[in-house]
């Protein structure tokens, strides 16, 4: 008996075998990369929540994402997370808690007076302001270089000025800080210090959401993987 065999479902199962590493590599970046993105959305609206952000731009650009790509699945790895600047360490002081890093806080007064704004300009210590220190003055002790220095300011309407050690007044002392007078009244712009940050995790924890969506857009990228391939004629 003669018996004719059809090897076509047999070749279509050899280009599956050799196309499914690829296939595992592609969904498996997908996942992982859809991971990473959902995971940065939610620790987006975990820090809108909790914190007071002043900048989107600067919370947008602060949160990042560092894709995998469609490699071999033991070196794939996807990270989200925030940045760290010069003057930023990227929330780590709210994260694990503990001191802050950064010496220096902003006040509400250098605020104008309104905890959601921005610094003024005057509150900065950048090299473009004009702040008075007690050491460009005369005087044979720092606090005597301190009250002149604050008549020379009292004559020229107020100013910004910064002091690095503590002055003696009649209503108590001043620490060191950045200082603004106006109108005969001292208020303070910047207070030098060591701060502690009370612990408030805001990386989500919401890996159901996540995995949720990852597995979602994985399997939507899987059937646009297939459909490259077949436009290719792999089919």
């Amino acid at each position: 008996m003669n018996v004719k065999i059809d090897d076509r479902q047999l070749k279509q199962f050899q280009k599956m075998c050799k196309s499914g590493p690829k296939e595992f590599q592609y969904v498996v970046a997908e996942y992982l990369n859809s991971s990473a993105f959902r995971a940065r959305e939610l620790n987006m609206k975990n820090l809108q929540s909790q914190m007071t952000i002043r900048d989107q731009r600067f919370l947008s650009s602060s949160l990042r994402v560092e894709k995998t790509k469609p490699v071999s699945i033991n070196q794939q790895i996807a990270i989200s997370g925030s940045i760290t600047r010069p003057r930023f360490t990227g929330w780590k002081e709210q994260e694990d808690g503990g001191t802050a890093e950064r010496k220096r806080k902003i006040t509400i007064s250098a605020r104008g007076g309104s905890k959601q704004a921005k610094a003024q300009q005057k509150a900065r210590l950048k090299p473009s302001n004009k702040i008075y220190k007690p050491e460009q003055f005369q005087g044979v002790t720092y606090e005597r270089r301190f009250y002149f220095m604050m008549r020379v300011l009292g004559s020229r309407g107020g100013g910004q000025f910064l002091i690095t050690k503590k002055i003696k007044t009649k209503r108590g002392a001043l620490n060191p800080a950045l200082y603004n007078l106006k109108n005969g009244k001292i208020s303070m712009l910047q207070k030098f210090e060591a701060l502690e940050v009370k612990r408030n995790k805001w990386q989500t924890d919401d890996w159901n959401d996540i995995k949720r969506r990852a597995e979602i857009n994985s399997a939507r990228a899987l059937e646009r993987w297939k459909e490259i391939q077949r436009n290719k004629g792999l089919k």
